[in-house]
């Protein structure tokens, strides 16, 4: 995720102040700077005292920001200073702190304090922003600058937003910083209506940031999937698929456009959803899935969406999932027809325990053959990025046990209910067995 940094900018003494720093906590931020810096020391003291150990509870450091005698009086080694007051620090107090950051704004600053030890800088402003109007934005060229010129950490700092800080990543920074009002505001509105759902809320929220999912195939299925994973979030998402864009996927790959004919699908895919949502963290794997790669590709995600269009790598994709303990959405659509059922471990029959075998060539015709509505696509595709969500945030009720079978064309839809487990699935009797 490229927000790192969340910096405290209100004066903020009233008594939901507390409440509003466990809400930018639960996002999931690296570092808390608390920067209310005209409150009197004793007043600060004793904010910083209860954010510190707020910010302990979730793995978050918090850098007092120049209060350099209270950070002391604390026995709290995480400061954040201004370049003036970095450079004043004397030895001893330097020695002291296991952690400095320092704010600076050019690139001679910068070089400074990574020669005098600085753990960190933030460099700023990037862009224009309302909190310093009037001053004119440093721009990202400076910002490439600083992060060539010093061998710490840059992150950038001033007007960041959803919509630039990937223009931040881009150009060499370790992330980005906000300020807390806009975390407050902005960033949170970006997920409220989600988040109003059931069940989903701030945790349910973090609980998606900081999930993984794989996604197998960037077709007509991973069109919808990959789109709604991204605006819903997701912190990490992998795509594999070795298949290039060709003319006859637009109408249900939409996903992808006529600029993208040619174009590998996991990486077209990765240019829509990087520019949907800039937060998450996108991996593509320009390959096909098969029994040599499958175990190590999966083993590095939490949740697997099948997407593929052969029954090969589907069930190459069930075996390993079996195998490593690992839950997955299986989707199919052909016509107007489409399926879908979720696997978790411990919970339900696998994709084998039901289809056993692949069929034989010829048995099932393919898309190719027999065609596909771009709607039914949809529709598959997004239950199955439901299925995901639900399945990291508790929400609803999963697919497990069962399977969703639905026809397009008439809007008749049943649900098929399985037993716990085939006995004599070769693939979840050898699992367990183990």
């Amino acid at each position: 995720m490229a927000l790192k940094i969340c910096i405290t900018n209100r004066h903020l003494v009233e008594n939901d102040f507390l409440d509003r720093i466990k809400e930018i906590l639960e996002y999931g931020i690296d570092i808390l700077i608390l920067r209310e810096k005209d409150l009197p020391e004793q007043e600060y003291e004793y904010l910083a005292k209860n954010v510190i150990e707020l910010c302990s509870r979730y793995d978050t450091e918090c850098m007092l920001h120049s209060y350099i005698k209270t950070a002391l009086r604390l026995n709290h080694p995480y400061i954040h200073l201004t370049f003036d007051d970095f450079i004043k620090l004397s030895v001893e107090e330097k020695s002291f702190f296991r952690k400095i950051g320092v704010s600076i704004h050019s690139v001679s600053e910068a070089v400074t304090c990574c020669q005098k030890g600085a753990s960190y800088i933030t460099a700023g402003h990037i862009f224009e922003t309302s909190c310093k109007p009037g001053i004119e934005p440093r721009g990202l060229d400076f910002l490439r600058n600083t992060v060539n010129s010093v061998s710490i950490p840059v992150y950038a700092l001033g007007g960041i937003t959803p919509a630039n800080m990937h223009k931040c990543i881009g150009n060499g920074a370790a992330g980005v910083c906000m300020m807390s009002s806009y975390m407050k505001g902005d960033l949170y509105e970006k997920y409220s209506r989600q988040m109003l759902a059931s069940k989903i809320g701030i945790i349910g929220q973090n609980r998606l940031r900081k999930a993984r999912v794989l996604v197998a195939g960037a077709g007509g299925l991973g069109s919808p999937v990959l789109q709604y994973l991204a605006g819903a979030g997701i912190g990490t998402v992998g795509i594999v698929d070795k298949d290039i864009v060709s003319i006859s996927n637009i109408h249900r790959q939409v996903i992808h456009s006529l600029d993208s004919i040619g174009m590998n699908k996991a990486e077209s895919a990765k240019k829509y959803i990087s520019s949907l949502n800039p937060e998450i963290n996108v991996n593509t794997y320009p390959f096909f899935i098969t029994k040599d790669n499958a175990e190590e590709l999966i083993a590095q995600y939490d949740f697997i969406i099948d997407c593929v269009d052969n029954f090969e790598t589907e069930f190459i994709l069930n075996d390993t999932c079996v195998h490593l303990h690992k839950p997955f959405c299986y989707g199919g659509v052909i016509k107007g027809h489409g399926q879908v059922m979720t696997y978790v471990p411990g919970k339900g029959p696998c994709y084998r325990c039901i289809y056993e075998e692949p069929p034989l060539p010829g048995e099932v015709p393919t898309s190719e053959e027999a065609g596909i509505l771009g709607p039914a696509a949809g529709v598959i595709g997004s239950i199955q990025a439901m299925e995901a969500i639900k399945y990291f945030t508790g929400a609803g009720e999963l697919l497990t046990g069962k399977m969703m079978i639905i026809d397009l064309l008439t809007l008749n839809m049943r649900i098929a209910k399985f037993p716990k487990a085939n006995p004599n699935c070769k693939t979840c009797s050898e699992s367990y067995a183990q």
